[in-house]
């Protein structure tokens, strides 16, 4: 790569997926491609250095379609990010939501130490995932917890190859699949892998009928706990949906938004783009 990003969201991106895909510098941006899972809509996409300024939309969007030309079946999708140095900056958008495309806002956020929740979940135990059957169980709350949007069958195809990918990289040692147990029931996972001694959480679930009762928070500090452990980690990273909940509970175990990052968003079930 020519040059780092200056986002630590973006950077650890990048990080991952060089574990289960291709990241090609292009100058101009960045193409970040995971071949064996063309549905994986953020494993395959473009991360331009700056914000989309006037006149950026007809560009990019031909940019994206030349990378992912060799998609198999018709382009069910776009997806733009870019990198900034205060990771705040939109840019010019209009002229892309006019196309169809949607805003996307994540903010990033970091901690050196992560503590138990106000209340934590002390009747579960957290172990990492590596049988068989614990790694379908975790695909299995994985596809419970999806968002409603999304069709059952394809999401399910798509998280099957993705964590395919996960379990190659914690064979491979860069960090593990975990998961909260009540008995024999597994009732929270996430993943955690790392680079450098900055380690990245990846989709953090909990199952529905064990919500609010200190599962995630319980989870996301015993598995920083377990890694620590073993690899001396200096900074996690985390991402969320600053409107969603579980920003706050990421907040109370100890971390700090640091960043927020935005990319321009099109699937085919949304209206059309040209």
């Amino acid at each position: 790569m020519n040059a780092p990003l200056a986002s630590l969201g973006r950077t650890t991106d990048l990080m991952l997926a060089r574990h289960s895909g291709e990241v090609i510098d292009r100058d101009e941006y960045i193409v970040v491609r995971t071949p064996n899972n063309p549905t994986y809509h953020w494993g395959n996409y473009l991360i331009f250095r700056t914000p989309p300024r006037s006149g950026d939309e007809a560009r990019w969007c031909e940019r994206f379609d030349d990378e992912f030309a060799s998609l198999p079946g018709p382009r069910n999708h776009r997806l733009l990010a870019w990198d900034t140095a205060d990771g705040d900056s939109t840019g010019v958008i209009d002229p892309f939501v006019a196309k169809g495309m949607q805003l996307e806002t994540a903010v990033a956020l970091t901690a050196t130490a992560i503590t138990l929740p106000p209340r934590p979940n002390l009747d579960m135990e957290v172990r990492r995932i590596e049988s068989p059957s614990d790694w379908q169980e975790a695909i299995e709350l994985q596809v419970l917890t999806r968002d409603p949007a999304h069709s059952l069958e394809g999401y399910r195809t798509f998280k099957e190859e993705q964590f395919a990918n996960y379990r190659r990289m914690s064979e491979s040692g860069v960090g593990d699949w975990y998961g909260a147990f009540l008995g024999d029931t597994l009732v929270g996972d996430l993943g955690i892998y790392h680079e450098g001694g900055v380690a990245r959480f990846q989709s953090v679930s909990t199952h529905p009928s064990h919500r609010r009762r200190g599962v995630c928070g319980t989870l996301v500090h015993q598995s920083a706990t377990m890694l620590r452990a073993l690899t001396p980690i200096q900074t996690f990273v985390m991402e969320a949906d600053p409107e969603y909940h579980a920003a706050r509970i990421y907040e109370s175990v100890g971390f700090t938004p640091c960043e927020t990052n935005h990319a321009l968003y099109w699937h085919s079930g949304m209206k059309s783009t040209t």
